[in-house]
């Protein structure tokens, strides 16, 4: 069996890239997602018990054991190949880490799979076992079967295949320009050489016309050449363009499409990462179409040509290409390694930097700058060093190739007037070769080169495609409209922040006929059990009911369909007051002015230069708090829900207006639910309060 390797996507989903690596080797495909969940992969990792059981649970033998100092002193010579892979945990200065150990070498390494880096490598089981404290054996039974729930439906994102696919015509015809390119390139290296074989001995018998129809040819040729260059360049052009339209549109709409549960998992700073190193992808597709497949068919036509000419000159220049690749390949497990962790620490930075500038007024009101300064600073010089290092080892290569190079073209002229001395090879010949051999090593070097590009550039595409991987898809049913929601349930509802309860085994029901009021200290857990109603927050235990129907069944965006939430500061981009109360969709003018009458707005709206076309700025910021709630209200109003949860929604508004604004509300027949510290005058009201980890509702 292949060894399998998968990095992690997140910080601390190490557990969970090994877990999938194992699975992966023993031929499962199975679902990142779900993998975390059955392993109870969190924001802090997962235990070794917890895989152990998940194991167990999926049909394997699995066992837990304790590598003591006698152990560590064996160097793994107890452990039999046949008995792995299996999983070390790892107890590190500053983090607590998992790998997959795959094979045991002879020659005191082992072949080991580490999520944090960039694919299968070896290293020397002193340095593991430095840390290592625990192995979990994990051995698959003969008829053992593993849950259905958790196999990958689908095949895995093959960017390159799609590709393929997609513009297979426009490939094609590229291919065919490039073969073209390539005779005309070889045509002009062979004029030389031609002239000086061909016309030299016959210079009395060579006429104006002769000279004239020579240099039309040749003028032909040179043209073709330019014009099939500019047939090329717009051909990859267009491929180029719509490669990034359909990479860039893939990667944002999946964005758009993560699961709720995964954005805490993801920072932004780490997303807009990635999908600069998607477009990256871009600038190498480009690169190859334009020179790798010229040179690839430029490779085999001028081996083909050098054979012709001469095969004791060509198998010197068939060894020399051999060693180039040689001294690549040796520089280019450093170079790969190495720009890993660029791009990681690149990433890092960025995402410091975002974060930075996105909370640049609460840094200033906390005084961090200089806390912040430090921070960046470190993770720049990081950056810096490791790219130096990169710079060293290319600086190398390039020094080794050019050394090479000069050996060959030497060799070439030194052997090839020794064949001319002895008649066997003509000057016009070797210089047809020295030209030729001089495109082939080029195109060998470009081609070997940019494999290291390529390479470095997987990285990119693994972090890019590992985004495109994640499964958005809802699988959740709601072929059937449930009808209007009058009624939300809880039942056994218990909901918790790693080690901290907030609630335990809750029941209450919120009813449309009733003003549903909710109270409790801050941080009891109010705002996200209005989360959990929305389908924001699925980190919780029991049931939530929309009339009877349990909304484990029902996706997300019907949810949110269905049920409005306000914030006390809900988000505000640039843009008019319609297009904020509207999204953008039509909506009848007359139930436009009948809100925004009900919720005090409307005079303040029509005092506006250009009413209801007044321009809001960025965050609502040539607005006051209350202007913006009641915005926020009507907002929400307009979106025709069932359902519409304020929390503290009311917090900035007078309470003249509010009064108003409540009473007004009854209008609408909508179960209204509010979170608030403020005492609400509504009438049938029911108060639920918060306190000591229940809902108590109040008479």
């Amino acid at each position: 069996m292949r060894y399998k390797h998968n990095i992690q996507l997140y910080e601390n989903d190490c557990g969970t890239a090994c877990v999938i690596s194992c699975l992966n080797y023993y031929g499962y495909t199975v679902d990142y997602e779900k993998i975390k969940k059955g392993i109870n992969n969190n924001d802090y990792g997962t235990s070794i018990n917890d895989i152990k059981t998940f194991f167990i649970s999926n049909g394997f033998v699995s066992k837990i054991f304790k590598i003591d100092e006698k152990s560590k002193k064996n160097k793994f010579k107890n452990i039999s190949n046949k008995n792995l892979p299996c999983i070390l945990f790892l107890e590190r200065e500053l983090e607590n880490h998992y790998i997959v150990l795959y094979k045991i070498l002879s020659n005191g390494k082992c072949i080991i799979s580490d999520p944090s880096h960039p694919k299968i490598e070896k290293m020397k089981i002193s340095d593991i076992l430095k840390n290592a404290q625990y192995i979990l054996s994990i051995e698959k039974k003969t008829n053992s079967k593993i849950q259905s729930d958790i196999l990958k439906k689908g095949r895995e994102t093959n960017i390159i295949l799609d590709l393929l696919i997609k513009y297979k015509k426009e490939l094609s015809g590229l291919v065919g320009i490039s073969f073209l390119l390539v005779l005309v390139n070889i045509l002009l290296s062979s004029v030389l050489g031609f002239f000086i074989d061909n016309l030299l001995p016959n210079l009395k018998m060579i006429n104006g016309l002769t000279i004239c129809i020579a240099i039309m040819i040749y003028v032909l040729v040179s043209f073709s050449d330019t014009y099939l260059n500019y047939l090329k360049i717009g051909y990859v052009q267009d491929i180029t363009n719509n490669i990034e339209y359909y990479l860039y549109h893939r990667y944002i709409n999946n964005v758009l499409n993560i699961k709720p549960k995964l954005l805490n998992s993801l920072h932004s700073g780490e997303l807009i990462n990635r999908l600069k190193e998607g477009m990256n992808i871009v600038d190498l597709i480009s690169m190859i179409l334009t020179r790798v497949i010229v040179d690839v068919i430029l490779i085999i036509i001028a081996i083909f040509i050098l054979f012709k000419i001469s095969s004791f000159l060509g198998i010197i220049h068939l060894i020399m290409c051999v060693i180039s690749i040689i001294i690549v390949k040796i520089y280019f497990n450093r170079i790969y390694e190495n720009s890993y962790n660029i791009h990681k620490d690149y990433a890092d930075l960025d995402d410091k930097l975002i974060s930075v500038i996105t909370n640049l007024e609460n840094e200033k009101i906390y005084n961090r700058e200089e806390l912040d300064s430090d921070k960046v600073d470190f993770l720049l010089k990081k950056y810096i060093k490791n790219r130096n290092i990169s710079f060293k080892y290319s600086k190398s290569l390039t020094a080794f190739q050019g050394i090479i190079s000069q050996i060959t073209n030497f060799s070439t002229i030194l052997i090839g007037m020794a064949l001319i001395n002895s008649k066997i090879l003509s000057l016009g010949s070797l210089i047809v070769f020295i030209n030729i051999s001089n495109l082939l090593v080029q195109a060998v070097l470009e081609t070997v080169n940019i494999q290291v590009d390529v390479e470095n550039q997987m990285i990119s595409y693994k972090r890019f495609i590992a985004i495109l991987n994640i499964n958005n898809n809802d699988e959740k049913q709601n072929n059937n409209d449930i009808g209007k929601i009058k009624q939300i349930s809880l039942k056994d509802y218990s909901l918790g922040y790693g080690l901290k309860s907030l609630l335990i085994n809750s029941n209450a029901d919120f009813k449309i006929e009733n003003n549903n009021i909710i109270v409790g200290k801050s941080g009891s857990g109010k705002s996200s059990l209005a989360k959990s109603i929305i389908g924001l927050n699925e980190s919780y235990l029991g049931n939530i009911y929309f009339n009877n129907i349990n909304i484990k069944y029902l996706n997300g965006h019907y949810i949110r369909e269905k049920v409005v939430y306000l914030s006390n500061d809900m988000p505000m981009v640039k843009g008019t007051i319609i297009n904020f109360l509207t999204d953008g969709k039509k909506v009848m003018s007359n139930k436009i002015l009948t809100v925004c009458h009900d919720l005090n707005i409307l005079d303040f709206i029509m005092s506006l230069p250009n009413q209801f076309n007044y321009e809001i700025q960025k965050d609502g910021s040539n607005l006051s708090l209350g202007q913006k709630q009641r915005l926020s209200i009507a907002y929400g109003i307009l979106k025709n829900p069932d359902v519409i949860i304020f929390d503290e929604t009311f917090s900035n508004i007078d309470d003249e207006n509010k009064n108003k604004i409540l009473e007004n509300l009854d209008k609408y027949n909508i179960l209204k639910i509010y979170i608030t510290h403020q005492k609400l005058n509504v009438t049938n009201k029911k108060k639920f309060e918060i306190k000591k980890h229940s809902i108590l509702q109040q008479e």
